[in-house]
């Protein structure tokens, strides 16, 4: 099965041994990765319906729950989306909605809470939560350092 996801193309596949035996849960690489492909006049036979089909993100992990709160125009373009079945969205008394949702892939959702800035949190789960933690202060600092340094330059060239 082929799938388009972020300006990529990706192959959902079995991986086989070389007897034509699947040896391997499903898989999902990028098609821009693929070094090498080798012909095979085997037939093999369709992939099934995927079980966590409809999920958030591509499937590296079992299902697992997510929740994340949002503000203004985050909290608009979210609320008008589906992203994963059996989702629920309620309304906070201080204008944010939380979103209750299930994501095979805590990386996507990661990236994706980060790329609202400050218009969202992720709530739950905690481990998740911790690393977007951890990849704000990294940036801060890098921001910090990076500020020091242009203002250190607009000092020099003021004393000029």
């Amino acid at each position: 099965r082929m799938l388009v996801y972020r300006e990529a193309i990706y192959i959902r596949c079995w991986m086989r041994d070389g007897n034509g035996g699947k040896n391997s849960p499903f898989r999902t690489l990028a098609v821009h990765r693929i070094k090498r492909l080798r012909a095979d006049s085997v037939r093999y036979p369709h992939l099934p319906d995927d079980e966590h089909q409809g999920y958030f993100g591509f499937q590296f992990h079992e299902p697992i729950q997510v929740r994340a709160a949002f503000w203004g125009p985050a909290a608009t373009y979210v609320s008008e989306r589906i992203w994963s079945p059996g989702q629920t969205i309620k309304k906070r008394r201080d204008g944010a909605i939380v979103l209750t949702f299930t994501t095979t892939s805590t990386t996507e959702v990661i990236a994706w809470i980060l790329s609202f800035g400050p218009d969202a949190e992720l709530l739950e789960p905690e481990d998740s939560r911790l690393a977007i933690a951890e990849a704000i202060n990294t940036a801060a600092t890098r921001y910090k350092q990076h500020m020091t340094g242009e203002n250190k330059l607009r000092n020099k060239q003021g004393k000029r």
